[in-house]
């Protein structure tokens, strides 16, 4: 990972509200052991595949005490270092 971001919306709710901020890290953790979430079986084998291919990656986790009920974490494509931009996220974020 290159660069770990954590978008505005999600870094006030958290401030808000302790069990987010505890899922947020969970959602992290998931996605750090190839966890991606609440996604189809076609999307977390793309997703398996971009470890490899560099393509972008994205994790899709349920999170209850989120004002959206979801929670998105994406890393973009590697860049010429092989190096990840990491960003946390509400979907209406994106």
């Amino acid at each position: 990972i290159k660069t770990f971001v954590i978008t505005k919306g999600v870094h006030e709710h958290q401030l808000e509200n302790k069990e987010f901020h505890k899922a947020v890290y969970d959602c992290l953790h998931a996605f750090q052991c190839y966890n991606w979430g609440e996604c189809c079986e076609s999307d977390a084998l793309m997703n398996d595949q971009a470890l490899e291919t560099g393509d972008m990656i994205l994790g899709n986790y349920d999170v209850p005490s989120s004002p959206e009920n979801k929670l998105w974490v994406i890393a973009d494509p590697t860049d010429q270092d092989g190096k990840r931009v990491v960003t946390v996220l509400f979907p209406s974020e994106y």
